[in-house]
């Protein structure tokens, strides 16, 4: 039986809160989004202190006998506290607390309406709401507020307009009716508009994480053995380029160095290919173990791997590098991890060819240069290293 999910839910955000489900998901779709809001917010908040500081202008038609030093008293708060968020804006706080922000400056613009509205009375209330629509579109479609926080703040200044009407002696029932009808529509297009914007928002953010990860994916796929997890030949390559640009620049030291195991293919022979498999990926994990963070081991062939030893002090310490593989590649391996009594042993011949940026040659002249040093110490019987000779 196939079950359906349908709408936010099917899609990971959570119906109402729009939140993802995956908490990693959500940590960094906030990251991601708090970058990009910043630029954004500083804009919503400038045109927001623009209009408020605008409003003051008309005040006096509507507050006659009330003193300007008061209404200009509120605004200024309002716009302290305005300016404060811009302020924070480039702070690094703002990655964490943004949306605290942005909602506390909308419920100070629209608390900042309400009480004029309960100063003034009944008279100004339609100017009054006017502003609060403002600040309530403000708020869902220009502020750069998650539509959780834009309808919370948006409740809130709405109750305390509502606070502000009723606290008029009688209360005008038919205009609190009137100026509530106007305030649900806009909390019904505004809040509408901000959930349907946030939700392709997200979905987008989503969509565009999950292809960057396939395309890690398949570039990971295409440079790495499937067998080992190491690098393959493309990516040795890569990473040889970039070592001899820094030898170029720098003049530093580096070695490159192609390893081919002694002995292998009479384990394939014996024990069958699985049997050399595993072999192989306990080969490659001992490698790992030889070598430094910067320094990079890749399987190129069969039983063929290369390094890549990085910023050496000398050519002696590319030879203790080998030593050290030579010595780790020679511990016994258990064919069956269940009878761990029965083991097989390999060594390795190993070509070492180490460059400065001196050295003009480009990264397929190193591979055969350390391939060429490699085929001398096997033909001297193998399971060691030998230095490249022109």
């Amino acid at each position: 039986m196939k079950h359906r999910t349908r709408g936010a839910a099917a899609e990971g955000l959570h119906k109402f809160t729009l939140q993802f489900a995956e908490r990693r998901m959500e940590a960094t779709y906030a990251s991601h989004h708090a970058e990009r809001l910043r630029p954004h917010a500083r804009v919503a908040l400038v045109i927001g202190l623009a209009l408020y500081l605008a409003a003051g202008v008309l005040d006096p038609w509507l507050a006659a006998g009330v003193s300007p030093w008061y209404l200009w008293g509120t605004r200024a708060v309002v716009m302290l506290t305005g300016l404060g968020i811009l302020a924070l804006s480039y702070t690094a706080h703002f990655v964490r607390w943004n949306q605290l922000a942005l909602g506390l400056g909308a419920i100070a613009a629209g608390a900042g309406v309400a009480l004029k509205a309960a100063i003034l009375g009944a008279d100004a209330a339609p100017y009054y709401l006017a502003l609060l629509l403002l600040v309530l579109f403000w708020s869902y479609l220009l502020s750069g507020l998650a539509f959780v926080y834009a309808l919370a703040t948006g409740l809130i200044t709405s109750v305390a307009y509502n606070a502000a009407l009723l606290l008029q002696q009688p209360p005008d029932l038919a205009l609190l009716a009137t100026q509530n009808f106007l305030l649900l529509g806009a909390h019904v297009i505004g809040g509408g508009a901000s959930y349907l914007s946030e939700r392709q928002r997200r979905l987008m953010v989503r969509d565009t994480l999950a292809l960057e990860a396939e395309r890690q994916h398949h570039e990971k796929l295409s440079l790495h053995d499937l067998l080992t997890g190491l690098p393959n030949r493309a990516y040795i390559r890569r990473r040889l380029r970039e070592t001899i640009a820094q030898a170029q620049r720098d003049g530093s030291l580096h070695a490159a160095m192609f390893i081919d195991l002694d002995r292998f293919k009479p384990i394939n022979d014996t024990y069958g290919h699985v049997v050399g498999d595993r072999v192989l990926c306990e080969l490659a994990r001992a490698l790992r173990a030889c070598l430094r963070l910067g320094d990079t081991v890749g399987r190129v062939g069969g039983d063929e791997f290369f390094v890549i030893v990085r910023n050496l002090h000398g050519v002696e310490e590319a030879e203790l590098v080998a030593r050290k593989i030579l010595q780790a590649l020679a511990q016994p391996i258990a064919i069956d991890p269940a009878r761990p009594e029965q083991t097989v042993t390999v060594s390795a011949s190993i070509g070492i060819y180490p460059f400065t940026g001196a050295a003009d040659v480009d990264a397929d002249a190193l591979m055969r240069r350390a391939d060429a040093a490699m085929y001398a110490a096997k033909r001297a019987d193998g399971d060691r290293y030998g230095l490249y000779h022109a």
